[in-house]
């Protein structure tokens, strides 16, 4: 987890900025566990293995809707072929009032995990999430080394 999230959930924890829910999935989470798993009702969608739910955020499972409290997606959007199918799933498998965490790449290396599609802008990431149904609680820009704009991140909630 780049070291900007951390701090990034620190924070929103910290402040009580958001509530976080239960249960909570982590989309493309496979590699946290240890993280959230000790403190939350915590389930990971992901291709790989390494995850309770085996499956592609941008194939529609009717068997998720409204399924969870929080969606977290912290540095996994750019890894996704189709980011606008992913946010629509993402707000369809919120319950009422469910919260989503996400961060993501601005300026950071091409890396292959699987594969590196995109990078995003916050006016890009906010209308995205905007498109998707969701209500923006708070979003700004990560730094990370040298006051860089390395990456985006938007918390909302759908209503």
């Amino acid at each position: 987890m780049r070291l900007g999230n951390q701090e990034l959930i620190k924070r929103l924890v910290i402040r009580s900025k958001c509530q976080f829910q239960e249960p909570i999935v982590d989309i493309g989470g496979a590699g946290t566990e240890g993280i959230w798993n000790k403190f939350f009702n915590y389930k990971i969608m992901d291709l790989t293995p390494g995850g309770e739910i085996l499956a592609d955020i941008c194939d529609w499972n009717f068997e998720l809707k409204q399924q969870f409290g929080t969606v977290i997606c912290l540095d996994t959007l750019e890894h996704i072929r189709y980011p606008e199918d992913a946010l629509e799933n993402m707000w369809n498998y919120l319950k009422r009032d469910g919260l989503l965490i996400l961060a993501t790449v601005f300026t950071w290396p091409y890396h292959e995990h699987p594969i590196d599609y995109w990078r995003f802008s916050l006016p890009c990431i906010e209308e995205l999430c905007r498109k998707a149904g969701f209500k923006k609680l708070e979003s700004g820009w990560q730094e990370e080394g040298y006051g860089k704009h390395t990456g985006v991140y938007f918390v909302g909630k759908k209503l």
